[in-house]
């Protein structure tokens, strides 16, 4: 019997056992204060609002990914190449979110909201990069690793980038099956030995690439639809939404006190990021690289923590000032009412809540929202799954009959969110009915 010293307890995958080599590779990492960060960021944001079982964190969730890394490496075998090869997959799948803010994916998107393209900042972009730069300063054996890891996250085109990062990855796998335990619902049960044990490397036009053999085709059906069914139900859950929505707001007010005397309130390093990043959103001179590299020693160390503690800061500060009401709004849980629209009927909407808005007081607006989000099942075009069948290889979706049918295609999303402060719902919601823009009667969508 082969020994494993290193054997991780996981609500998911059960026992994770890592050989000595495997362990000694990433321990060192998982030990650093960097990846040790990841425990207080957690995976879905401010889903436990809605499922209170939601908070597991990136941490976690690095080491199921890397745990399915090393599994499917080892049954792959000498198809993956050498033992170099196999270590930087494994060691890349642990690193792929070590870039992730507070609040995950809700913190990039407050940032970017009010970015031009070619200012917005990704986690497994920029920020990804400077914390491998901090790893490849450690030591010469660390850099030769990290090297590695970045020559995977640079390839587009590459087996060892479909593993870590693609449409049928470890990183999805893993966080299909743990959110949807976490949040306890089914619809991430899906077939992960079948999926594994179907995937082999194939050559195409010259590269390695991932597929799936024919026999896994319905397994495959079954992920994409459980990855669907999770965006839809889970990921863009109206109240969740409404909350990151709130956050996003309070984030933004933050510029409100950036003149503030309070020292507790002014010197945190949220503060301190955030009156970079506005300096950054505001300033055309500013670019993504400087702004990156300006930041980087505030935005490692920033966690779900420093959002927390200026939410219930401002909250007994009292100022009168947006941040105070959606503070007490956060901490007391008092999400606005969400409906969900026909989101045939956008402009319609648009012009109903923008007139509504309008006879508002300016610093009032951000109570009525419309939030719009797309869902797709499968993107062909877009690093496509590739099945073998007889020697012969092509896309999953001439393959499938559902897949070809879902391929491309947007889903459109389309949410109302309205404060519970706002005394005319009743009447935005005759207006809107009245123009037919809700997807259900409205009498009967509050969520």
């Amino acid at each position: 019997m082969k020994y494993h010293n290193h054997i991780i307890n996981d609500p998911i995958h059960g026992i994770m056992d890592f050989t000595s080599e495997q362990n000694k590779l990433i321990k060192k990492y998982i030990d650093t204060d960097l990846f040790q960060r990841l425990r207080r960021i957690k995976q879905l944001g401010c889903a436990d609002y809605v499922f209170p079982g939601a908070t597991h964190t990136r941490f976690s969730h690095s080491l199921g990914a890397c745990y399915l890394a090393k599994n499917l490496c080892e049954y792959l075998g000498e198809d993956i190449g050498n033992k170099d090869d196999m270590q930087s997959i494994i060691l890349a799948t642990l690193l792929h979110d070590i870039g992730h803010g507070p609040f995950s994916h809700s913190f990039e998107n407050i940032l970017n909201n009010d970015l031009p393209d070619k200012k917005k900042l990704s986690h497994d972009k920029g920020w990804l990069f400077k914390f491998l730069d901090v790893f490849k300063s450690i030591d010469s054996k660390y850099a030769e690793e990290i090297s590695l890891v970045e020559d995977i996250f640079n390839n587009k085109s590459d087996y060892k980038k479909d593993i870590v990062s693609s449409q049928l990855d470890v990183d999805r796998l893993d966080y299909l099956m743990r959110d949807s335990h976490f949040c306890g619902v089914p619809y991430g049960n899906i077939d992960l030995k079948w999926i594994l044990n179907s995937l082999q490397i194939i050559t195409k036009n010259n590269n390695k690439f991932l597929a799936i053999k024919s026999e896994g085709i319905g397994a495959v059906e079954h992920y994409l639809s459980a990855r669907r069914l999770m965006t839809k139900n889970i990921y863009h859950n109206p109240k969740i939404c409404s909350g990151q929505y709130y956050i996003k707001e309070f984030i933004s007010s933050l510029e409100d006190h950036l003149d503030s005397k309070d020292e507790l309130l002014i010197n945190s390093n949220l503060m301190k990021f955030m009156k970079k990043y506005f300096d950054y959103r505001d300033n055309n001179k500013i670019n993504q690289s400087d702004f990156i590299n300006d930041t980087f020693d505030i935005y490692k160390e920033l966690t779900d923590d420093d959002i927390i503690m200026k939410i219930k800061l401002i909250n007994q500060l009292k100022p009168k000032t947006k941040s105070y009401e959606i503070s007490q709004a956060l901490l007391k849980r008092k999400l606005p009412i969400c409906h969900q629209l026909n989101s045939e009927k956008l402009e319609d909407s648009e012009a109903i809540i923008n007139d509504y808005k309008n006879k508002l007081p300016a610093n009032q607006r951000w109570k009525i929202h419309i939030d719009k989000f797309n869902i797709q099942t499968y993107k062909s075009k877009n690093n496509p799954i590739y099945v073998t069948k007889n020697d012969l290889t092509s896309n999953i979706q001439y393959e499938s009959g559902i897949l070809n049918y879902h391929s491309n295609k947007d889903e459109a999303v389309l949410l109302l969110y309205i404060d519970s402060t706002i005394d005319k719902h009743e009447e935005i919601k005759k207006t809107l009915n009245s123009k037919n823009c809700f997807l259900f009667p409205y009498k009967n969508n509050n969520v």
